[in-house]
């Protein structure tokens, strides 16, 4: 039951970051939320939403993985491209995951 609650939450987050980014004026930054702390936070809820399957199906470990990996790459490219972009601009300081990448 925690994992659908946390997999519930974690979707409605995705949901209204991708509503921000849905939002943008082109070529801008996206502030607001936990965009304020991880450049991609819709790639962090991606992660929990996929983790929360973990504990249903145990040979899903591979396809977890994968997705951290490709979202972890995406969001470090992600902090590159927007660095580079606006200049360390109130770019957030974590790519993905916060106080850790």
């Amino acid at each position: 039951m925690n994992a659908f609650i946390i997999f519930c939450i974690a979707s409605w987050d995705q949901y209204k970051n991708h509503v921000i980014l849905a939002n943008l004026v082109k070529y801008s930054l996206p502030t607001g939320r936990l965009f304020r702390l991880v450049c991609c936070p819709h790639y962090l809820d991606e992660i929990i939403i996929y983790s929360t399957l973990l504990p249903y199906e145990q040979e899903f470990y591979l396809t977890l993985v994968w997705v951290i990996t490709s979202l972890t790459i995406s969001a470090l490219e992600t902090k590159n491209y927007y660095r580079h972009k606006f200049k360390d601009n109130h770019v957030a300081p974590y790519a993905i995951i916060p106080f850790i990448i």
